[in-house]
């Protein structure tokens, strides 16, 4: 059962971060010399079978 808790907790992780990411584009879109950036996000290993239980990961950020 905690594996299932770790894998839904790195879910929300991944993108909370990624919501932080397009949070400070939004924010500072008129801001000058600002530089827009993404989020990549990844998968960080699966535990089942298919896919099924695959955990997602913030890989980087990268400026646009």
């Amino acid at each position: 059962m905690s594996d299932i808790l770790s894998i839904g907790a790195s879910g929300i992780s991944a993108y909370r971060k990624s919501l932080e990411v397009t949070g400070n584009n939004i924010a500072n879109a008129n801001t000058d010399g600002y530089v827009h950036r993404d989020a990549t996000l990844s998968t960080a290993g699966s535990s089942g079978v298919g896919g099924i239980g695959t955990r997602r990961t913030m890989m980087s950020f990268s400026r646009c």
